[in-house]
């Protein structure tokens, strides 16, 4: 009776995997001919480690859903590091003087100047304009051959024209960024040391030189300080 029992039940099992399972062999894509329909999906299926399903328009339903989970899932979400900006050697923050300057008896309105007069490493630094050369008696020359800065000194001596800003206005307690040259200086043909705690300066496509006393000398100008009246520069000292 025991064997009997044993063997409906076998034969039942038999019966359901008949009729809801197959032998697994699937082809190169997956999938197996279905040819009694025995799925309900037609006389072609696919399984490819999942249970019998169609892929319509070619598109897998079980990987497009797992593609979406994993993209939603925190664990799995890619973090965009940013990079730290590239930080240039070659920069310097410097301000603008905030102490009276005079240039041949002008004063220097700092506050509105296109090229203003800047201090670093608590050194004033002259920009080397057209209308400062005129006054203090200089004239910068690029040499295109040597690469190199030439400031020839001249005789002449003349009255400063103040190149003013209309609009914008320089502030003494904001910091604004220079860069350091990377090309020789000369005047006339003493060439300016390249020191790395006063070096030259470029602002606005502008060269300024640091009136350190040994440039002071070389370009025959006076200049002096007090804590009453600034600074004031002359050429032709």
């Amino acid at each position: 009776m025991k064997k009997r029992i044993t063997s409906v039940l076998l034969a039942l099992a038999l019966s359901f995997t008949v009729s809801y399972g197959h032998s697994g062999r699937t082809d190169c894509s997956g999938g197996h001919h279905d040819n009694k329909n025995k799925s309900g999906l037609g006389s072609y299926h696919y399984h490819h480690g999942y249970g019998p399903h169609l892929h319509e328009n070619g598109v897998c339903p079980y990987e497009v859903k797992n593609t979406v989970e994993a993209c939603s899932s925190p664990v799995n979400t890619v973090t965009m590091v940013k990079k730290a900006p590239t930080v240039n050697s070659n920069e310097v923050k410097v301000t603008l003087v905030n102490y009276p300057v005079q240039i041949n008896g002008v004063t220097i309105d700092n506050s509105k100047q296109k090229y203003p007069i800047i201090s670093y490493n608590n050194i004033t630094y002259l920009p080397l304009t057209w209308n400062n050369g005129q006054a203090l008696g200089f004239r910068p020359k690029w040499r295109e051959e040597s690469k190199s800065l030439h400031i020839y000194l001249e005789e002449t001596e003349g009255k400063l024209e103040q190149e003013l800003l209309k609009e914008e206005t320089n502030s003494s307690e904001k910091s604004y960024t220079c860069e350091k040259v990377d090309f020789d200086v000369y005047i006339d043909y003493y060439l300016v040391s390249g020191d790395s705690e006063y070096p030259v300066l470029n602002y606005k496509g502008i060269i300024y030189l640091p009136l350190t006393s040994d440039n002071v000398t070389k370009l025959g100008i006076s200049f002096v300080w007090s804590n009453e009246e600034g600074i004031k520069i002359r050429g032709g000292e």
